[in-house]
């Protein structure tokens, strides 16, 4: 398993894991469900959750496509 952590700037009494083998279990689990292309969207990395590694699991694990939104 491998688990991002928030740097320690950003850990205000909050602590987030992000579990990078759930999220490749998961991003193969609905890429074997879709009938067409794959999109993970990432939300901002504004609190340091790893958007770019996310990004990259989703990536390699069955997404064809990364989508963003930006205010």
């Amino acid at each position: 398993m491998t688990v991002l952590a928030l740097p320690r700037r950003h850990r205000a009494g909050a602590h987030l894991d992000v579990d990078l083998t759930a999220v490749a279990a998961n991003v193969e689990l609905l890429a074997r469900r879709a009938t067409g292309e794959l999109m993970a969207v990432v939300k901002a990395d504004g609190f340091g959750h790893g958007a770019t590694a996310i990004a990259r699991t989703a990536l390699a694990h069955g997404a064809t496509q990364i989508g963003r939104a930006h205010v």
